[in-house]
């Protein structure tokens, strides 16, 4: 006779509906991102382009300064992309198991914390190289002007 033992493991509707809805906006925000990924590394290889043909005493500094967005960009996105790897463990954890939740969600709260705070720097200071080049190319205008 073949009997074998079953737990069942019933998941508040709390908890599950307030993980679910945190992964699913998660998950959105993470298909928007790769998408306009996409288009940023289309952009900045013309950029990266153009800016090598040309014959500008400055461009090495947007040649800099596009190499840098382009890191901070990279960076950020494999960030969001482990955000949204641990937040479907999360989820998963709790739809399968209850007896050690405690312990993981700390751990992965955490890290979820953890890799949404570099990826607010990472952001920040990706629009702090982006507006360096608008004030640069303002002094270019500016400087062709007056000459």
């Amino acid at each position: 006779m073949n009997t074998t033992a079953t737990t069942e493991y019933i998941v508040s509707t709390v908890t599950f509906d307030s993980y679910w809805e945190n992964l699913v906006f998660q998950l959105s925000e993470t298909c928007g991102a790769v998408l306009f990924y996409g288009f940023y590394l289309v952009l900045c290889s013309f950029a990266i382009r153009s800016l090598a043909c040309r014959r500008n005493p400055r461009r090495t500094i947007f040649l800099a300064v596009c190499g840098v967005m382009f890191v901070f960009a990279t960076t950020q996105i494999i960030l969001r992309l482990a955000s949204s790897a641990v937040l479907i463990q999360m989820t998963q954890k709790v739809v399968t198991e209850q007896k050690r939740l405690g312990l993981f969600q700390f751990d992965s709260l955490g890290v979820l914390s953890a890799l949404s705070n570099a990826e607010h720097v990472i952001f920040t200071l990706n629009n702090l190289a982006a507006d360096l080049v608008f004030v640069e190319l303002f002094l270019m205008i500016y400087s062709d002007d007056t000459a």
